[in-house]
């Protein structure tokens, strides 16, 4: 019998292989297919074959996945051994037309076995299925017109390419007028301006001739098109989306070199411009470069200029917004890498002798590539590293990490005996400033031989003191599958204990997680929360404070949220099936209040670019009649009968008048100074310093990765550690992953609350005579001003997606921005403005806020209409990039998401470099943190974040593979490759250096990167003849030298 069995850390992997006809002694997997059996073991001190064996026959001791091949060794079949809840199989058919296409994608379904073998006719069960399903899964019965499957249609050509798609259900289905559709083709004459850089600008120079275009055009489920044209090298060059009179139309426009200069967007409609028009500092996104094709200069709208200097590692070294350069001196926030090019230290510089506003960017370059010194070494004194690569010193150090082992400055302030040694590429340690101060906050990570944190120590500021009596300790525990099984954390203060918080977790046989328990000191411990899942693994009820409410989940063909229903609250979500059918997610009526009266409701209309225009209440609270202009900022808003108008300077709000005019002014990084009421400072992250509002000042301090630290408005002074709340100089409360914790005496009281579909708290109960007590409810009108409102005790602030209000000034506290739900916008210009140039960097949520959330401030969510409630997984990789207005950079970790959805979480780069340091942050911990908002386990991240691959081959290896054409007129060899776009994507990986990789934004799926030598690697996946193409650029030779083409 031949077996190969893959071990791998975190619960041992193994991987079973068996051949047709060979039967394993343990396994009912059937003998007379082809199959691939994996298996993740869940128990510890298996050391034998044979004890594997006899673990996979258990399903606690391993999770068995069984993947059958048909005799092309395609999957024809996937069975989950007894992966459901209650043993039995879960089985994902797979199916091909005559061509061998996956045409109709299968729903997946639970077999009334739990053998894991081959289900012949899997196909008719599955239908059984769904026509009768187990509770908590939804029907869908094929005699009433529905389908459990998604289907392609495609087209009739050897190019085999997508035309139409289909989704489960009735309205959905293929052959109905709801599908998703893909059209092909080309540009009509006068069809897409023809733009041409000058030296100032660009000028529109006529239109491309017929057919001198590739045309993408998407339909959604609603019928609204989306087209996208590009040129027959693959960059996109226009993007139109249709609205309720024709298209808005946003431009990207090249250079000769094919480099992404200007972006123009829907609000920019001239023919012509330059730098200096007052059209361009509004609308248009700008790029300038350098020799080596990196971006220098940066012009978002409604922002000045933003300043970029690299060194010879292409490392960026130096960044300078528009507000640094207006002081005089001017500042600029600098890094400094190791020698592994690691981030080590960031920090603000003070150019002495710099006058405001006027460029110096060339001469910090220059005195960046005169240092012959590009990193850092480890010392251990002072900063912890040498000052040798430019600018040798800094006014202000903002962060600093450690690696590898804990000799620096600090490394011995605090101690684990058990802690590992196995740390080499592991974040051992972090200072990060209090801005404003020169204090540096210490953190510091243990890990056990897995990688995994297993304690951690971490300051804080409580009382305006970095002490090492003030911090917090973290121990963690876990499971040999790898997840997170204890978490104990000791808050001190003072070098005295003030509370020690212990949660514990369960999981089922498939690691989802089932119960979370909390204890308080020495206190009872409490169940908070139990989850049980439906046969298919989504979440169907969750039961809080030891199952005293329990509430109810439903869903849809589509897998969207319908309703949630517990004794004290229930919701009722509509779609297709409101007054108003929408197709496409947009949800179209919601009614709440308690199981079988859901007496209030709101009624939604949108336009044809999914944007809010109407919000009718059943109570009278409107939030309707809503107008935008092209760029997605709100005209007019209809509150109640108070209608609100909105006057613009491009994308800056001028004005908002509804009875009283209230003005704004802004500075040069286009954060709002005034609003008619209040009077704001920032800081460097663009974040609220001071705001004065009606005669009060309200003041706040930050540490250098945007965590709020304390607030002070008048007398009151809040302090915020992670989660627990200072009122003064006493706890106020504590969060938790369910609502909040107060201290009463010795004990502690429990308050709850019951979310929507957004996050937003709609009623609070607190425990009284063993039974659940209202203490508040909320219910807010549909850009989350709050209405209904009514508090019993002290009131929770955390409100509008679980963000808290800041009353003192009318603000949400989303982490990055400040967010003002009586006007529906932001302060602040978007940090991630680029990834969304077609509409306002001031909009909230798309304006689709019904649907849409920001969790962070950075990046609109949408997937709060899949899945919004699934349930936990086990361990997935997933890639975070970090994003802040100032620094970028990229990480990858590993995420088990909770009851909410696995986020796509965005941090501040050096708080980045921290928790990936913490390869195991309790979910507990982060669940009230800027960082983690609603997520969960981060499990070994910095063996990935931090991992050194190497380039493994050169140009002239993937040269060897192909078959020269010669060469072209401007010098371009021409090399053919085999394999298409998945082996051009390897090539570029197999060439290009670890961690300089970054999107091309201009080219759908386009990639680019720097080899070794300093040549810039571009994949497009599609040029002239259609083929995709790796290009090789030669920054000294200001040429592409090389082209591939697959």
């Amino acid at each position: 019998m031949n077996r190969t069995f893959l071990y791998q850390l975190l619960g041992i992997y193994a991987l079973l292989m068996l051949l047709p006809g060979l039967s394993s002694q343990v396994m009912a997997q059937s003998s007379d297919q082809n199959y691939i059996q994996t298996a993740k073991v869940r128990t510890s001190g298996l050391t034998t074959e044979a004890a594997v064996n006899t673990a996979m026959g258990n399903k606690s001791n391993a999770q068995v996945t069984i993947q059958y091949l048909d005799g092309l060794g395609r999957p024809m079949q996937v069975v989950q051994r007894q992966g459901s809840p209650l043993g039995k199989d879960m089985i994902q058919p797979i199916a091909y037309d005559t061509l061998g296409r996956e045409v109709k994608q299968y729903l997946p379904y639970v077999s009334g076995v739990s053998s894991g073998i081959y289900q012949p006719g899997a196909l008719t069960d599955q239908q059984t299925f769904y026509n009768s399903p187990p509770t908590g899964v939804v029907g869908i019965v094929s005699g009433s017109g529905q389908v459990a499957y998604s289907e392609t249609k495609f087209e009739a050509s050897p190019l085999n390419r997508l035309q139409q798609q289909g989704f489960p259900g009735a309205d959905w289905k293929i052959g109905g007028t709801h599908t998703r559709k893909q059209g092909y083709g080309f540009n009509a004459a006068s069809d897409v301006r023809l733009w041409k850089i000058t030296d100032t600008g660009a000028v529109g120079t006529g239109y491309f001739p017929k057919a001198r275009l590739y045309t993408d055009t998407l339909t959604d489920e609603n019928g609204n098109k989306n087209i996208t044209y590009t040129d027959f090298e693959g960059k996109v060059l226009l993007k139109r989306v249709q609205d309720n009179s024709g298209y808005l139309s946003t431009y990207y426009v090249y250079d000769e070199l094919s480099n992404l200069r200007y972006v123009l967007p829907p609000g920019f409609t001239a023919t012509v411009f330059s730098e200096s028009n007052a059209a361009f500092d509004r609308y248009i996104y700008a790029y300038h470069y350098n020799g080596k094709r990196q971006v220098v200069e940066k012009k978002i709208p409604a922002r000045g200029w933003e300043f970029m200097v690299y060194n010879k590692l292409y490392q960026l070294v130096m960044s300078q917004t528009a507000t640094q350069r207006a002081k005089s001196p001017q500042e600029w926030t600098i890094f400094k890498f190791d020698e592994l090019g690691r981030p080590g230290i960031s920090g603000i510089y003070v150019h002495a002798g710099s006058a405001a506003n006027t460029s110096y960017r060339t001469v910090q370059q220059a005195a960046v590539d005169a240092n012959s010194n590009l990193w850092e070494t480890s010392i251990l004194t002072g900063t912890g590293y040498t000052s040798n690569t430019y600018p040798t010193s800094w006014s202000t150090t903002l962060s600093i990490n450690y690696y590898d082992n804990y000799n620096f400055p600090g490394g011995a302030t605090y101690s684990y005996g058990a802690a590992s040694t196995m740390t080499n590429g592991l974040l051992t340690g972090t200072k990060v400033n209090v801005l404003g101060t020169s204090n540096l906050l210490l953190s510091l990570n243990f890990y056990n031989n897995k990688g995994q944190l297993e304690k951690y120590f971490s300051q804080h500021y409580l009382g305006v003191t970095v002490s090492n009596g003030n911090y917090d300790e973290v121990s963690n525990t876990y499971l040999f599958s790898g997840e997170l099984a204890s978490s104990t954390r000791k808050h001190f203060a003072g070098g005295s204990q003030v509370v020690q918080i212990a949660m514990r977790y369960l999981y089922d046989h498939m690691g989802r997680k089932t119960k979370t328990y909390q204890q308080m000191d020495a206190n009872t411990e409490v169940l908070l929360s139990e989850v049980a899942y439906n046969e298919l693994g989504q979440v169907y009820t969750k039961s809080l404070h030891n199952g005293l409410q329990t509430t109810t989940f439903s869903y849809n063909s589509r897998g969207w949220l319908t309703g949630s229903s517990a004794p004290l609250f229930a919701l009722q979500l509509k779609y297709n099936d409101g007054s108003i059918p929408r197709y496409n997610g947009d949800i179209t009526e919601q009614k709440w209040g308690t199981p079988g009266s859901l007496g209030k409701s709101y009624t939604y209309s949108y336009d044809k670019l999914g944007r809010l225009t109407d919000g009718v209440s059943g109570t009278g609270n409107h939030e309707k009649e809503i107008s935008y202009d092209v760029m997605g900022n709100i005209l007019s808003l209809k509150r109640d009968a108070a209608v609100q108008n909105y006057t613009y300077t491009g994308n800056r709000l001028s004005s908002v008048s509804s009875g009283i005019t209230r003005s704004y002014t802004y500075d040069s990084n286009g954060n709002a100074l005034t609003d008619g009421t209040s009077t704001i400072t920032y800081n460097f992250l663009d974040l609220p310093v001071t705001v004065i509002s009606g005669g009060i000042t309200t003041t706040y301090t930050y540490d250098a990765t945007g965590n709020k630290l304390r607030k002070v408005t008048g007398l009151a002074v809040t302090e915020y550690i992670a989660g627990i709340q200072y009122a003064g100089s006493a706890i106020d409360f504590i969060q938790t992953e369910e609502g909040l914790v107060r201290k009463s005496g010795s004990n502690y009281l429990y308050q709850y609350d019951l979310k929507d579909h957004l996050g937003n708290s709609r009623l609070s109960f607190d425990i009284f005579n063993n039974a659940p007590r209202e203490v508040q409810h909320d219910d807010y009108y549909p850009f989350g001003k709050a209405f209904n409102s009514w508090t019993f005790g002290q009131r929770n602030n955390y409100l509008y997606n679980g963000k808290e209000l800041q009353g003192e000034w009318g603000r949400y506290d989303y982490g990055a921005r400040f967010y003002d739900p009586l006007t529906g916008r932001w302060d602040v210009v978007d940090p991630m403005a680029e990834n969304f140039d077609h509409v306002s960097p001031y909009n909230y949520g798309m304006n689709n806020p019904v649907l849409m959330t920001d969790p962070d401030g950075m990046d609109v969510d949408t997937s709060k209409k899949v899945l919004p409630l699934s349930p936990v997984k086990p361990i997935q990789l997933k890639e975070v990039v970090i994003k802040s207005g100032n620094h970028k950079g990229m990480v990858a970790y590993t995420v088990t998401p909770l009851f909410g959805e696995g986020s796509f979480i965005a941090y501040r780069l050096p708080e980045a470099t921290r928790l990936a340091g913490q390869a195991a942050i309790n979910s507990t911990f982060t669940t009230f943190t800027p960082l983690g908002r609603a997520i969960s386990v981060v499990d070994n991240l910095l063996n990935l974040a931090h991992s050194m691959r190497m380039a493994n081959k050169t140009i002239d290896d993937l040269k060897k593979g192909g078959k020269s054409e010669g060469h072209t007129g401007n010098g371009t060899e021409i090399i053919n490759r085999d394999g298409g776009i998945q082996q051009a994507d390897k090539d570029f990986d197999d060439i290009v250096e670890p961690g300089s990789e970054r999107p091309n934004k201009s080219i759908p799926g386009g990639r680019i990167g720097k080899t070794q030598d300093g040549k810039t690697v571009n994949v497009r996946n599609k040029s002239l003849d259609g083929r995709p193409t790796l290009e090789v650029y030669n920054p000294n030779a200001r040429k592409i030298e090389t082209k591939f083409r697959y």
